[in-house]
This record gives C-alpha cells, sequence and structure tokens, in this order.
C-alpha cells in the first residue's frame, strides 16, 4: 500500500443497518469505503478494488463469516481481517480463525473508538510488513546490482566505484529501516558451524530481553530453553539443511523465563556465486492472538461460571468413550444429574447466590469422580458425568450414594445455611444404548424416577421407565387438554362443628372426570400439575368455581359457610397469588370472611419470609387461613406464631387409630392443646367412625372432617344437605 494512496475499508454484512452504522462510523477519516451486502458481494468488490482492510460479520445467512474469510485469505492473503462477532459465536470464531487466518475481532455490540484504534493497528502493521518486504526485496535488487557490477569490473570501475557509493548508502538507509522495524530481524551465518547469531536488531532485543552482546555468535535455539519437543521445529531445521525458505510457529522464551509465541519465518541469503551464506529471519511475537485463540477455544468447551466441561465438549468425550468400549468392548456408564429445589435458591436468596451454589457444587462433584471422568454442567442445574471405566452397578451405586453425601453436606452463603440435593439417573453402554443420544435420554429417565422416589436418591435405567414416561407425557398432554374442555368437576366434603352440631364449612375438592379413563383420583394428576405448572391455572378455576359456588348457595338462602380451598406451593409462591385471590372474589362477589386457604407445612418452609409477608397481607383483607396436614411435616411451634393461621388440621394418619392407639392418642390430645393454647380451632381429618368423633368431642376438637359425617358431594347434593342438616 503506497503512502499517497488512501487506505480502503470493506465491510461485509447482511444486515444493512449494521453496514449503515459502520459508514457513519468511518465517514470523516481519511479511508476509502466499500460496503457489501453478504460474502458474494465483498468477494466481487475484492475483485474490482484494491482493499487494506476487510471487516466481516460472523453470522451470515448465504455465506458465513468463516466460509467469506477463508475464500479472501486464499485469493488475497495480504489482506488484513477483521471479524465482527457475538459472545454464542465463539466455535464459529474458532472455525473463521481455522479456515482463514484473522489479525483479530471485536464484539458486538461494538465501541467506536476501539473499533476505529483495531483498523488504525491493523493498518500501521500491514504498512510496517510491506516496508520490510520492500527492503528485502531492495536487499536482493542491490545483491543483482552488485553482481552485475562484479561481471562488469574491468570494463567499468570508475562506474562500479560510484555505484558502491550509492550501494552504500541505500544499505544505509535499509539497515536504519530495519533497526526500525517492528518485528525481530537477525542474520545468522550459515558458513560457520552452528549457524550463529551476526546481527540482531533492536526490536528482537525488546521481545527477547536480550542484549545484542549475549546472544551474538550463538545458535538461535537458545531461544527454546528446554522445550525442544515442538512440531514446527523440524520444518525449520529442514529448511537450514536444504538451505530453503522457512515457517514455523514455536513456543520461545525470554531472558525472564517468560513464553512467548513466536511466527518465525527464514530465508537463505546468497553471495554472487549464489552460494547460501547467511540466514535472515523474521521474528513475530504472536502471543497476545495466541492467547485470544485459546480463550476462544477454552469458552467454546467449558462452562464459564463452574469451570467444567459444557456440553459441546461432553458430546466429544462421550462419542470418544463410545469409541473406545465398542473397540475394546468395554462397558462404561453414565451419570444424569439434576439439583432438587435449585429454582427456591435462585427465586429466594438472588441468581448470584445461586450462582455460587453451583460453583461449590461443581467443585465437590469433581471429588467424588477420578481424574478419568468427565463431568459436565449440562444446563442450568443440570450435571452430566461420563465414567469409562465404571462396568458394574455396584460400582456406579457406591459412586452415586457418594456423589448424593457429598452434595448433602451443609454449605454457608450470605449468613444462610444451605443444604443441596441431588436426583441421580444412571444408564449404561452398551445395555442402555449404543449412542450418545439414547444414553443421555434414559439416563435422563432414570433421573425423573429418582425424583419420583423422593428425590436426593438415585435410580437405574430400566426398559419400564419408558412405558412409564410415556404414560406421563400422555396424561400431560390429557391434563392441558382437560381444563379447556371442562372435564375438570369441584367436589365438596363438610365440616361438622363439633359444638353447634353443625355444617360450619366446605373444602372444595377437585377431581378430573377423564372422558376414557373415567375419575382418575387427585394424587395421581395433582402432582404432575406441580411439575408442568399447569396447577396455576387449573388452581385460579377452582377458586373461581368454589368461590361462585359458595356465593351461590349464599344467594339461595341457604346458611353461610366457609370454603375452604387448598392452595398449592406453586400458588402460594406465585407473585401475584394475593392479587388473584382479590380479583376472584371480587368477581364472584363472596365476602373474605367466608374464604378459608389451606396451606400445608411444606409449601411454608419453601420461602417462610415471603409468605409470611403474602399470608398477612391476606389475613388483612379478612380471609381465613388453615395450617393443612399439620404433624406430617416440619411440625414447628416456630411457625405457628409466625404465621396468621385460624385453623389447625390434624392429618388423617393421627386419626386412624383413635382412640385405641396410645401414641396417636397423646400426639392427638397435645396437638388440640397446642393449638387452643395459639388460639387457633382444631379440624380433625379422615374421620370415619362414631368412637373417634366422640373421642375428638370430648377432648375439644372443634370440627371435624371425613367419611363419618360425608364423603365428597357434587354442589347440588350439598345443597340437599344444608337444608336438611342445618
Amino acid at each position: 500500500m503506497t503512502n499517497d494512496r488512501r487506505a480502503a475499508l470493506l465491510f461485509v454484512d447482511d444486515d444493512t443497518n449494521v453496514l449503515k452504522a459502520l459508514h457513519r462510523l468511518f465517514r470523516h477519516e481519511n479511508y476509502t469505503l466499500y460496503l457489501a451486502e453478504g460474502g458474494a458481494e465483498g468477494l466481487t468488490v475484492l475483485r474490482e478494488h484494491t482493499v487494506d482492510i476487510v471487516v466481516c460479520d460472523m453470522q451470515m445467512p448465504t455465506m458465513s463469516g468463516a466460509e467469506f474469510f477463508a475464500q479472501a485469505f486464499e485469493r488475497w492473503p495480504d489482506t488484513v481481517r477483521i471479524l465482527l462477532t457475538g459472545y454464542a459465536d465463539l466455535e464459529s470464531t474458532i472455525q473463521a480463525v481455522n479456515k482463514g487466518r484473522i489479525y483479530s475481532y471485536c464484539t458486538k455490540p461494538w465501541n467506536g473508538e476501539e473499533l476505529k484504534l483495531l483498523i488504525h493497528n491493523a493498518l500501521q502493521e500491514k504498512r510496517l510488513r510491506e516496508e520490510q518486504e520492500r527492503l528485502s526485496a531492495i536487499i536482493r535488487q542491490q545483491n543483482d546490482a552488485l553482481k552485475a557490477i562484479n561481471e562488469h569490473l574491468e570494463e567499468k570501475v570508475e562506474q562500479r566505484t560510484a555505484e558502491l557509493a550509492q550501494a552504500n548508502k541505500t544499505l544505509l538507509l535499509h539497515n536504519q529501516a530495519i533497526e526500525a522495524a517492528r518485528n525481530g530481524i537477525t542474520i545468522t551465518d550459515a558458513r560457520q558451524a552452528g549457524n550463529p547469531l551476526v546481527y540482531a536488531n533492536p526490536a528482537f532485543q525488546r521481545i527477547t530481553g536480550y542484549d545484542k552482546a549475549e546472544v551474538l555468535g550463538r545458535n538461535l535455539s537458545f531461544l527454546l530453553g528446554e522445550d525442544h519437543d515442538q512440531p514446527g521445529l523440524e520444518s525449520l531445521r529442514i529448511a537450514i539443511r536444504r538451505k530453503t525458505t522457512g515457517y514455523a510457529v514455536i513456543r520461545n522464551y525470554r531472558k525472564d523465563g517468560s513464553l512467548f509465541w513466536n511466527e518465525l519465518a527464514i530465508a537463505p541469503i546468497k553471495n554472487a556465486n549464489d552460494e547460501v551464506t547467511h540466514f535472515v529471519a523474521i521474528v513475530d511475537d504472536i502471543t497476545e492472538f495466541k492467547s485470544n485463540q485459546a480463550q476462544l477455544e477454552y469458552r467454546a468447551n467449558y462452562d464459564d461460571l463452574t469451570g467444567l466441561v459444557n456440553r459441546n465438549l461432553l458430546n466429544d468425550r462421550l462419542n470418544n468413550a463410545i469409541s473406545t468400549a465398542q473397540r475394546e468392548h468395554k462397558v462404561f456408564c453414565l451419570f444424569f444429574m439434576d439439583l432438587d429445589d435449585f429454582k427456591v435458591i435462585n427465586d429466594t436468596m438472588g441468581h448470584s447466590v445461586g450462582d455460587e451454589f453451583l460453583k461449590i457444587i461443581a467443585g465437590r462433584l469433581l471429588n467424588c469422580v477420578r481424574a478419568c471422568d468427565s463431568v459436565a454442567r449440562y444446563g442450568g442445574d443440570e450435571f452430566v458425568c461420563v465414567c469409562p471405566s465404571i462396568a458394574k452397578t455396584d460400582d456406579a451405586a457406591l459412586i452415586a450414594a457418594r456423589i448424593i453425601t457429598e452434595i448433602s453436606q451443609p454449605l454457608q452463603l450470605n449468613g444462610h445455611t444451605l443444604h443441596g440435593a441431588v436426583s441421580i439417573g444412571i444408564s449404561f453402554y452398551p445395555a442402555d444404548g449404543a449412542d450418545k443420544e439414547t444414553l443421555l435420554q434414559h439416563a435422563d429417565t432414570a433421573m425423573y424416577d429418582a425424583k419420583d422416589k423422593g428425590r436426593n436418591s438415585f435410580s437405574f435405567y430400566t426398559q419400564a421407565f419408558n412405558q412409564r414416561l410415556m404414560q406421563r407425557l400422555m396424561l400431560e398432554e390429557d391434563l392441558r387438554q382437560a381444563l379447556r374442555l371442562e372435564q375438570f368437576v369441584v367436589c365438596y366434603q363438610p365440616k361438622f362443628d363439633l359444638h353447634s352440631e353443625q355444617i360450619s364449612g366446605m373444602e372444595a375438592l377437585l377431581r378430573w372426570n377423564h372422558p376414557e379413563k373415567g375419575l382418575i383420583p387427585p394424587d395421581h394428576f395433582i402432582p404432575l400439575t406441580e411439575d408442568t405448572g399447569l396447577i396455576l391455572p387449573i388452581g385460579e378455576w377452582v377458586l373461581h368455581t368454589a368461590c361462585l359456588q359458595a356465593k351461590a348457595w349464599q344467594l339461595a338462602g341457604l346458611p353461610a359457610i366457609n370454603m375452604a380451598i387448598n392452595v398449592s406451593p406453586k400458588q402460594l409462591h406465585s407473585p401475584t397469588f394475593d392479587q388473584t385471590i382479590t380479583r376472584v372474589l371480587q368477581q364472584s362477589g363472596l365476602d373474605a370472611s367466608f374464604l378459608d386457604l389451606e396451606i400445608t407445612e411444606g409449601a411454608v418452609m419453601q420461602d417462610p419470609d415471603n409468605v409470611a409477608i403474602t399470608l398477612t397481607r391476606l389475613k388483612n383483607i379478612g380471609i381465613r387461613i388453615s395450617m393443612d396436614d399439620f404433624g406430617t411435616g416440619y411440625s414447628s411451634l416456630s411457625y405457628l406464631k409466625r404465621f396468621p393461621f385460624d385453623n389447625l388440621k390434624i392429618d388423617k394418619a393421627f386419626i386412624n387409630d383413635i382412640p385405641l392407639g396410645e401414641g396417636d392418642v397423646t400426639l392427638v390430645l397435645t396437638i388440640i392443646a397446642m393449638a387452643h393454647n395459639f388460639k387457633l380451632k382444631v379440624v380433625a381429618e379422615g374421620v370415619e367412625t362414631q368412637a373417634q368423633m366422640d373421642f375428638l368431642a370430648r377432648n375439644g376438637c372443634d370440627e371435624i372432617q371425613g367419611y363419618f359425617f360425608s364423603r365428597p358431594l357434587p354442589a347440588s347434593e350439598v345443597e340437599q344437605l344444608l337444608k336438611k342438616t342445618n
């Protein structure tokens, strides 16, 4: 590129808005600008114009940035290439580096000044390289001139003397240029043993840290330190033996011992007799480029947060494990792991705490496996471990148990003590799958079986899981249709006041009347609605239906009674739950004092601080709140004091054996006394016999509910019961 010609820039992008933005950025700079909408148009511009720098987007639909740069590098290798890329393009960026060497890259969105500086520096380096090539050409031309002078020495002595004087001036200029070059330039004497160094420019001293006096007379191999086993070295040795040009990228070491990457090019220098007398070497420090390349490769293969293998590298290692096992007729196992209730940590303590939690879990997983095993973060709170040397279920079970124990150890984060839990599914090659997709799928299926068994456990894949999974998927699809097709119904089970001997309320109970399978019990589909999130629209429908029914009974002149509705954990932790309740009450016309929300201990435990705020808001508008299934969970007295409960419901499990079971009698009496001390009403669930009701009435229980008094009834039958009983 001559100094009197304006530098030419070519911008290639399929997005015209990007091209316009780049044109606006550089239109006042002293450059000739070309714009191309896509790789094909960019190649046309390169054919028709002299271009110094090409800036190209990575992601283009017809021809990607990698493909465009590969063709540009092949046809116009002297053009400087700069890549525009997003962080999601890291793998593609490496492809671009491999197919067409790029000078550097800039991430989107770019910083205008940084991009200008990047292009300015690239032009400066290009000019220096071109000047270096020009100087080398001049040196060769001068050697030819000297040869011609020698041939005509006898005839043109005076002319030769004048030309030599001019040549000396030119050589002095060349030497000054070489002294000022950015790259290191050295000359070695090929006629002496060991090819010793006879010249090194200041740039060589700056790059290596060695003074000229320390290196003259030495072979350049001292820059290798102890690192002599490098693939590029042999090509350089062959070039020196054959006295030809050579090129290699090698690791060299500075005087202080620090590593630098040397893109080394050597060329022979011949005398007038066409004999190689010296070698000139160009030392280009590309350490920064190699560092950028290494970072791109790392990001393409490792998870940024945990440092574990990512999906990309996991696929490679899993393929390698399958190939090795297939070739050597071996068995190996795969663990698919999912952290239990990790979402609760993220939702309650924030993503920063969640990220730190994942880092600690990743470290614990690495502590549980061997160096030959690969632990990968598969996504979110999912992890995969490939164990190439584990072939027996007993060994796999030991590792799974070790992982569960390690993950379950308490840890301190942000002033809180957290306990991890993990569900693990295990599959074996080749019994459970001959390819990575099948192995992962079956291990994932086994992991869900572990969750179904109570979580924080492990399960081996069996063929029966597939059938259960298909049944679950079909049930899930039916559930999505059930609400739209009005297949759900609400039944109502009365609560009986033992003091007034009147019906005091109803509990709304969801039923699913499937057109083919008939009436499906709640315990068969309610957990699935929780897992899929369908509990939110279904739960709101139950609220609407039950509140409208309670208001309808009042309008019909029946006694005003409470309507109890079960609230799932997902509903309770929804940020708009209290707004939903308020809206339902307004739409139904039911007064808040007749609505009783039943909440389990487990739902309260997941996020007690926010739950306390939500329940207090609901309590303030007059809603009654009951703790459901007391005794089956944490049974914490502090929660009875902390939360604004009105009622406490004793679970059926403690009612079954009274009045004969001494242990249950003691527990029930204790719960009744404790609840009354907290000024709570006591409701006994699952009362099925006269003896149970008499015992509860004698000992101060306020209300009962169960088949002894009434099974759950459709709304029409409840109306008749209210007229008869009250």
